[in-house]
């Protein structure tokens, strides 16, 4: 199974959005947000974004979904973050784009 194949089994078990604004050949632009209430367990926050130029520099766009499975290994726990503006925010997520 790929890591894109499990960063997008996990998010969908999770409820978790995942948006991918790649341009291929030029960016790699894949973005994951927790729902509500939830927050990445290692990294106390509701967001993970990984962007950077398609380039000379070896990495590519399976790079940037094993970074995300990595930041997702420890699953998610209970936002603790008094009046948290991700949380609290009335309007929903844009559903996911994979």
């Amino acid at each position: 199974m790929s890591n894109r194949s499990k960063v997008l089994a996990y998010c969908k078990y999770h409820d978790i959005k995942v948006y991918d604004h790649s341009i291929p050949g030029q960016q790699v632009d894949i973005s994951i947000w927790t729902p509500k209430g939830k927050m990445l367990k290692d990294l106390s926050q509701h967001t993970v974004k990984v962007w950077f130029y398609v380039g000379g520099d070896g990495w590519t766009k399976d790079d940037a979904w094993a970074e995300i499975l990595d930041d997702l290994k420890a699953g998610l726990a209970e936002c603790t973050v008094p009046n948290c503006d991700t949380c609290n925010d009335p309007e929903p997520l844009m559903d996911s784009e994979l």
